[in-house]
């Protein structure tokens, strides 16, 4: 973390990651640098997600990643509680996640979030954080439900991705019209993501 451009950009040119923050004041400060994007990743468990993200199997414009930043809360929750499944503490996990999003866009740091994100008033604590000129994108995953329960992880209690499918088709339009704010561009992978 540093407040200097200059220190920020050699660092990030050595492929670190490094926040570039206000010296004046913690609470209130605007993005020092312009151009950050957040992109909330949107599906339901095993959908394909993560999956995709680390293996890029699709034409999207992916962030510069010397200016990028991936945050996922099986990771978040994993630090928190040991393990990917512990739901006890999803209140600090999306705290943390909230605070760490906010952290990278004011830094100029494209990030994704990588999370179900099935219900708008989740969607919307992600859209709130952002500026008012922050480019934001859905990337909306999914797979047939045969798919989904075929490669659930150990562990993985069978009954959520159920609801987690119920959920996601009772909320996708709302998905797909980018939940009305004039911020949002939707790209919709699920014919993408079904292959997976």
């Amino acid at each position: 973390i540093d407040d200097r451009p200059s220190v920020v950009e050699m660092w990030r040119n050595e492929g670190l990651i490094c926040y570039q923050i206000n010296p004046d004041s913690w609470e209130s400060y605007q993005p020092l640098a312009k151009g950050a994007k957040l992109v909330l990743l949107v599906g339901p468990s095993h959908a394909g997600k993560t999956h995709a993200i680390f293996n890029w199997p699709f034409d999207v414009s992916v962030p510069d990643e010397r200016n990028f930043a991936y945050v996922a809360s099986d990771g978040v929750r994993h630090q928190f509680t040991g393990s990917v499944f512990d739901q006890t503490k999803n209140d600090q996990v999306f705290k943390y996640m909230h605070d760490l999003v906010k952290l990278n866009l004011n830094s100029g740091l494209s990030t994704i979030v990588d999370a179900t994100n099935l219900h708008a008033r989740d969607r919307k604590q992600f859209l709130n954080i952002a500026h008012a000129d922050t480019p934001i994108e859905y990337w909306v995953f999914d797979r047939p439900l045969e798919k989904k329960l075929a490669s659930i992880r150990p562990g993985f209690p069978e009954h959520v991705i159920h609801k987690h499918h119920k959920s996601f088709q009772s909320g996708l339009s709302h998905i797909l019209a980018g939940d009305n704010d004039p911020r949002v561009t939707v790209k919709d992978l699920r014919n993408v993501s079904e292959d997976i």
